[in-house]
């Protein structure tokens, strides 16, 4: 499958981030083009860093092969889109994630943790104490059989630190 973004009413390029995770938990490869932005694609570094298998071609063009399984890890969320990704990652990963700076997220996504809860996500709120505020989101994975990726089972498997970045002026 190819998956490129255009103008509307096409495929919304704000989507790149959340459908090239969503391609790691899908069996077969799927080419990622976004047209219209050249740095919507420089996190995926940090999924391949979980685990994930990306080849980023161009600062368009990602193929994404799956299956993966992917790993914790202590992420640092760039932006509102790619921090969304980082959470639905650590949502899919093996074992804890932190995602540091989630301002980044909450600016389009209030309440994510608790919205994510309700859900049956293991994710959890750390507030810096100097500052009274939230400065990451913990995830943490169900146990998982040897399942495939993609079962039903794994859909909502990880869990996620969210952590909010410097305070703002």
């Amino acid at each position: 499958p190819n998956r490129e973004t255009q103008p509307w009413q096409a495929s919304p390029p704000d989507s790149v981030a959340g459908a090239l995770v969503t391609a790691t938990q899908c069996t077969g490869m799927v080419l990622i083009h976004e047209k219209m932005f050249e740095s919507r694609l420089f996190f995926v570094d940090k999924l391949i860093g979980m685990g994930a298998r990306i080849v980023l071609c161009d600062p368009h063009r990602a193929i994404v092969s799956g299956p993966s399984r992917l790993r914790g890890s202590v992420l640092e969320s760039p932006d509102i889109r790619a921090g969304m990704a980082m959470l639905i990652a650590a949502l899919c990963a093996e074992g804890e994630s932190t995602i540091n700076n989630v301002a980044q997220i909450e600016r389009g996504y209030e309440r994510i943790d608790e919205r994510l809860s309700a859900l049956g996500a293991r994710v959890q709120r750390v507030e810096d104490r100097r500052n009274k505020c939230c400065r990451r989101i913990r995830s943490k994975s169900f146990p998982t059989s040897p399942r495939s990726a993609c079962s039903p089972s794994r859909q909502i498997a990880g869990s996620a630190a969210l952590a909010p970045g410097p305070p703002s002026p």
